[in-house]
C-alpha cells in the first residue's frame, strides 16, 4: 500500500488573482492551481484545501473555487474523494504529450439538397459599420438587465420544467403568452395550437418549405425579397418566380405561366424596400 505523503503547507503566496483582469477569476485560479501541481510544489497524493476555506483566504466567492476545482478534475489533475477534500493525481513528469496527429479525412461530397443550400447567398453584418442591416435588431436597445432578472427569477422556480421535452411546438405558456399578444397587438385571433415556436425565421421558413412544398413546385415570389426565404423554397426543390415589386401598385402581375403551390409576399412592411403595398 502507497504510504500518504507527508502533508505540507499549501503555498497560498503562490496564488493570486487580478480581480481587473478580463480573464475569468476561475480561469486564473486553476491556472494557478495548474503551476502548483505540474511544479510538484504540493506532492502527489496531497489534499487541496477546502473550497470553503480557500475561498475564504482568498476573498472569493465558493462557487469560483468549485468551478476550478471541477475542471482540475476534468482534466485529470484531482482526484474527488467521497466526503473528503480533492486529491492531487500522480502525473507523470514533464509536459503531457500533445495528442498524435492524425491525417484528415476526405471530405464526402454533400447531397443536391446540401450543394443548394451551400450556394445560397449569405449576408452578414460586420461589426464597426453602420448598422442598417436588415434583420439585425439594435442590441443596444435590448433590456438585458430585466431579462436577465426575468431569467433568474423564473430559473429559481419551477427552471427545471423549461427543460422538458413536453411539446415540439413550444412551451404552452410561452404560445398562449404570443396568442394574447398577437390579439392585443394585432388584432389576430389565434389559439395557442395553432403556434408553433422555432429558434427564429429561417427555421420557421425551413420548416414551412419541407412541409408545403414538393420538389418543382412553384412560389411566386416578392422581387426583390428575403434571401432567406428564397434560399428555403430553393433547397426543399421549388422553382421560384420573381413578381416584381412597384412602390405604386404593390406586385406587378403579368399572367404568369405556372400557377403557384405558395405565394411569399410580405404586404405590411416590404422587405426590403420598407413599402406597404396596396391591395
Amino acid at each position: 500500500m502507497r504510504p500518504h505523503p507527508k502533508p505540507q503547507p499549501f503555498p497560498l503566496d503562490t496564488l493570486t488573482v487580478n480581480r481587473s483582469s478580463p480573464e475569468h477569476l476561475s480561469r486564473q485560479l486553476y491556472h494557478g492551481l495548474v503551476a502548483i501541481i505540474r511544479s510538484r510544489a504540493l506532492p502527489p497524493g496531497s489534499e487541496l484545501p477546502s473550497t470553503r476555506a480557500l475561498a475564504a483566504e482568498l476573498g472569493l466567492g465558493r462557487n469560483t473555487i468549485v468551478a476550478a476545482y471541477d475542471q482540475l478534475v476534468t482534466e485529470g489533475y484531482l482526484a474527488n474523494r467521497q466526503g473528503a477534500r480533492p486529491v492531487i493525481v500522480d502525473l507523470p513528469e514533464g509536459p503531457r504529450e500533445s495528442p498524435r496527429e492524425e491525417p484528415p479525412l476526405p471530405l464526402r461530397s454533400p447531397s443536391l439538397r446540401g450543394r443548394l443550400l451551400l450556394s445560397q447567398p449569405y449576408h452578414h453584418g460586420r461589426p464597426g459599420h453602420v448598422a442598417f442591416h436588415p434583420g439585425m435588431p439594435d442590441a443596444q436597445s435590448f433590456p438585458f438587465g430585466v431579462w436577465g432578472r426575468l431569467v433568474a427569477r423564473r430559473a429559481s422556480h419551477g427552471g427545471e420544467t423549461l427543460f422538458g421535452t413536453y411539446d415540439v411546438t413550444g412551451h404552452p405558456a410561452l404560445k398562449e403568452a404570443i396568442a394574447g399578444y398577437l390579439f392585443s397587438a394585432r388584432g389576430v385571433r389565434c389559439r395557442p395550437e395553432q403556434i408553433v415556436v422555432t429558434t427564429g425565421a429561417q427555421a420557421a421558413f425551413d420548416l414551412l418549405a419541407r412541409l408545403l412544398l414538393d420538389p418543382d413546385d412553384t412560389v411566386w415570389m416578392e422581387e426583390p425579397g428575403y434571401y432567406g426565404a428564397k434560399a428555403a423554397f430553393t433547397v426543399a426543390g421549388a422553382r421560384i418566380l420573381p413578381i416584381a415589386v412597384d412602390q405604386e401598385r404593390g406586385w406587378r402581375l403579368d399572367a404568369p405561366v405556372f400557377s403557384p403551390r405558395l405565394i411569399y409576399v410580405t404586404p405590411a412592411c416590404q422587405h426590403p424596400l420598407g413599402i406597404t403595398m396596396r391591395m
